[in-house]
Formats: structure tokens, C-alpha cells, sequence
């Protein structure tokens, strides 16, 4: 199939995006990716805003310190290209919220705040942005107020039924609410509609094929996640407990030699194990006993 598009170029991003929507109508493809990039270029109508927006969430995803700080930089030079966008503010107040969730903040209650009054200002903007109802939903579930992350989570699939984050958000929540099987129908429902997925949508699949004991599916995952960032320590922390809980001690220790390389401040997997905030405490201590199954700290 081939066309000719004879264009003036006023803007390149609506000459993609009328290229795109053709391609996929003739083709009969949809491309949630697409979608969710027309959904942006409505709300960050500066071209510098959506170019630095697209290279935050790529910094973002990565989920290391660094380049969540580089992440974080570049959501407050959205907020100043497009103040009037709750794009910038919903996923700056991520940032904060994550480096509560991860531990990196010296003081974990005032990311939190940070993060919410963020979120304040994007709901402020604009009531019914849902990457704003995402991270409302995460900052309810690292609190542990689970039936509010719920609320939350599902009005931001609601509002936003291609935002793949989103989905992957609210898998999280349903997860660590003990709800595995919608945990795992959101998540892969959140993955077709991203299909270059980072790293931690493979590592959240993982866990939550692990916790189903679907161990040959969990470690496929976990290994695509850590292939994909080998910095990112969640799947090496998954494979040791996989590995743990099969029996196969040398290779959840190897597992475990690459989560101290990933990430060598943390100098304990039962302890990263408890951290998970998990609705019933039971899953937490599965883990650390699959751990030490395999004599792994």
C-alpha cells in the first residue's frame, strides 16, 4: 500500500499524526500508542512542550535515581513551556511520588505532599485528566488506603481507556490488593496498548505471574525486564524469589549477586521483600521465605 501526501508543513505533528490515522484505517491496525499521542498534542499544543513531554517519559521509565531526576527536570520544563497543561504537574507529581515508594526521598512524607499538591494543581486544571487520577490512585496505595487507590485507579482507566499507564497503575494496586487475576487482566490489557513497554511493565507482569505461581511464564518476564534495564532490581529480586521457591538455590543467588549489582545500597532481599505494601502481610512473608529456601538475606 502507497500514497502520495502533498502538505503544507504548518505543523509537522498534525501532518504525522493525519499520516498515521490513514496508515492505520487502511491497514484496519489500531495503534493505542497513536491515540494516546493525539490525546497529548491536544492538552501540550506547543511543539517544545510535547518533544521535551516525550523524552521526560523516556527518562521516567527507566526507573533508576538518575534518570528519574532527569525525568523531573524535564516535567517542570513542560509545566514552564505549557503552564496551562495538567500533563507537566500529573507526571512531575510521579516522580515525587516514586521516590517515596522507592525509598530515595530523605523525607518520604514530604514527596508524598509534594506529589499531591501536584496532582492538586493538574485536577485543578483540568478535573478529568486521567494520568492526574493515576498518581492520585498510587499516592492512596503507598498510604495503604486501598479502597480509595481502587476508586481512583479504575475513574483513571475510565477517562482514559488507552492510557497505558493508567492500566499499568491500577494492575499495581489490584495487585498489591490481592486481586492477581484483574491485576494480571489489566496489566496485559495495558501492554497491548503499549507495545515497546518498559522494563517495569514486564517486572509488574512478573510479579504478578509469581504470586499466581505461573513460575515458567514469571520468569520469562522477569528476564525480558532485566535484558531490557539491567539497573532496574525488581526483576533480579523476582527471579531470586522464583528460584527460591523452586528449589533451584544456585540460580536464585545468582539472581540475587545481580540485584546487589543493580542496586548495591540495598543490602538485603528479605528486607526489600517487606517493603512491598502489600494489602495481606502474608505475600510479603511467601517472599523472604522463598528466600531463605535458598539462603539468600
Amino acid at each position: 500500500w502507497a500514497k502520495r501526501f502533498d502538505r503544507v508543513l504548518k505543523d509537522v505533528f498534525e501532518v504525522q499524526d493525519e499520516i498515521t490515522e490513514e496508515v492505520v484505517t487502511t491497514l484496519e491496525v489500531k495503534l493505542a500508542t497513536g491515540e494516546q499521542a493525539r490525546i497529548w498534542r491536544k492538552s501540550l499544543k506547543n511543539p517544545e512542550a510535547r518533544e521535551i513531554y516525550y523524552r521526560a517519559r523516556d527518562n521516567f521509565h527507566v526507573l533508576s535515581k538518575e534518570s528519574v531526576k532527569q525525568a523531573r527536570e524535564l516535567f517542570s520544563q513542560v509545566i514552564e513551556a505549557e503552564p496551562d497543561s495538567p500533563l507537566g504537574y500529573a507526571y512531575l507529581a510521579v516522580t515525587h511520588w516514586y521516590d517515596a515508594f522507592r525509598g530515595w526521598s530523605p523525607s518520604p512524607e514530604q514527596s508524598l505532599k509534594t506529589s499531591e499538591e501536584l496532582v492538586n494543581k493538574a485536577l485543578a486544571l483540568d478535573e478529568n485528566n486521567a494520568e492526574a487520577h493515576g498518581c492520585l490512585a498510587v499516592n492512596h496505595l503507598i498510604k495503604r488506603e486501598y479502597d480509595q487507590a481502587i476508586v481512583e485507579g479504575e475513574r483513571a482507566v475510565a477517562l482514559g481507556p488507552n492510557i497505558s499507564d493508567g492500566l499499568i497503575y491500577t494492575g499495581m494496586i489490584y495487585y498489591f490488593s490481592g486481586r492477581f487475576d484483574e491485576a494480571l487482566a489489566m496489566i496485559n490489557r495495558g501492554m497491548r496498548l503499549c507495545p515497546i513497554y518498559p522494563p517495569f511493565y514486564l517486572a509488574l507482569l512478573g510479579q504478578t505471574l509469581n504470586l499466581l505461581e505461573r513460575y515458567d511464564e514469571a520468569i520469562g518476564a522477569y528476564q525480558q525486564s532485566a535484558d531490557l534495564e539491567p539497573e532496574y532490581p525488581t526483576p533480579h529480586f523476582g527471579l531470586a524469589v522464583v528460584y527460591g521457591a523452586l528449589g533451584q538455590t544456585e540460580a536464585a543467588q545468582r539472581a540475587a549477586e545481580a540485584f546487589h549489582r543493580a542496586s548495591p545500597n540495598l543490602t538485603s532481599l528479605q528486607e526489600y521483600a517487606r517493603r512491598h505494601p502489600f494489602k495481606d502481610p502474608a505475600y510479603n512473608q511467601r517472599w523472604i521465605d522463598a528466600l531463605k529456601k535458598a539462603e539468600i538475606e
